[in-house]
């Protein structure tokens, strides 16, 4: 499985929960279908910030040769790593530091893309070692 693909799927997984959970907060904030509309934008943009995350690491890293593996490991792993990715910002945004100061709120967006990016790097140093073998053979 290339890398394009193993990519794709471990956004595809960390997709899902992020649909759940952006979806039910805009609902509980104002039930209208302007929320659900709210909820896939924002989940599809979190997820392709997670792609790239992911795609770019591969490259960073010169990944060349993957092993054959599993899809559904691949996408089990991105949900779990959506799962991972969501409490970490949640449990950002309690403290007070960055609820109450002005710029952080200003910057939300910013600093959530920010994480998952990184959470999508995260995901390729876990994969380094279960699927890739190093280009340096």
């Amino acid at each position: 499985m290339g890398k394009f693909k193993l990519s794709f799927l471990g956004a595809l997984g960390f997709f899902i929960p992020t649909l759940v959970l952006l979806t039910v907060l805009n609902l509980s904030n104002l039930p209208h279908i302007g929320s659900i509309a709210d909820g896939l934008l924002f989940s599809l943009y979190f997820s392709a910030i997670y792609f790239g995350g992911m795609y770019g690491g591969s490259w960073a890293l010169q990944i060349k040769q993957p092993h054959n593996s599993k899809s559904v490991i691949s996408i089990i792993l991105g949900a779990l790593m959506g799962d991972i990715a969501w409490a970490f910002i949640s449990i950002l945004w309690i403290l007070p530091v960055m609820r109450d100061t002005y710029v952080m709120v200003l910057n939300a967006i910013f600093i959530n893309s920010l994480l998952i990016f990184f959470a999508g790097l995260a995901t390729n140093l876990i994969n380094v070692g279960r699927v890739y073998t190093p280009a340096t053979k």
